[in-house]
């Protein structure tokens, strides 16, 4: 296997926004994914933070970052209030903390080193520009299913007596849940709410 994880580049920006498909089919909003030019204005906005997982010569994964303050992390708003708009409005330069915005991995890609890949690039940016940590919002993808209020659910999800399609493989990447924000985003699954969760070195 020759898994490559590098910046995001111009010639990458379709196979990147086609990524969003695959991993993100309905329910999940199409209003929500990234286009090509989305990805072209973070590369403008944050080159360092925009990466994606080359395997065989293929785009399989892509990951979006963007600094934020540590009072708007502890603020938590919204997903949209949080990165401003699709095109990252929100990046912070001054910001102390490493958000990370998305992660898309093909599912043929899946449980092969690429979610892994993308984040230990996170995490060596963190240690580069020497920031205090990485953040994200977690779907909860099985929380509908689950007839769980999504506080509950997440914290069988942390116990280790329910799996998560992402919150889980987030949390056996290092990564700590502290909480989940309601009503963060539009999406069913999730019953609208995102798992929070970071990581300081």
């Amino acid at each position: 296997m020759n898994l490559v994880i590098r910046r995001l580049e111009k010639a990458d920006l379709a196979a990147a926004a086609g990524l969003q498909r695959a991993c993100f089919p309905p329910p999940f909003p199409e209003d929500h994914l990234w286009q090509a030019d989305h990805l072209a204005s973070h590369l403008d906005v944050f080159p360092e933070g925009q990466f994606v997982a080359v395997l065989e010569g293929r785009v399989v994964g892509s990951a979006t970052s963007m600094q934020i303050s540590t009072e708007v992390w502890q603020a938590r708003p919204t997903f949209d209030d949080l990165i401003g708009d699709f095109h990252l409005a929100g990046h912070d330069p001054a910001g102390r903390m490493l958000f990370a915005v998305d992660i898309s991995v093909h599912p043929e890609a899946r449980n092969r080193g690429v979610a892994r890949g993308l984040y230990e690039a996170r995490k060596t940016l963190i240690h580069d520009l020497g920031l205090d940590g990485l953040t994200a919002y977690c779907r909860l993808p099985g929380c509908q299913a689950s007839g769980l209020p999504p506080q509950d659910y997440a914290e069988e999800v942390v116990a280790g007596r329910l799996t998560d399609a992402t919150l889980t493989p987030v949390l056996r990447l290092g990564m700590d849940f502290v909480g989940v924000r309601e009503l963060a985003w539009p999406d069913p699954e999730s019953r609208d709410a995102a798992g929070v969760v970071q990581w300081k070195p």
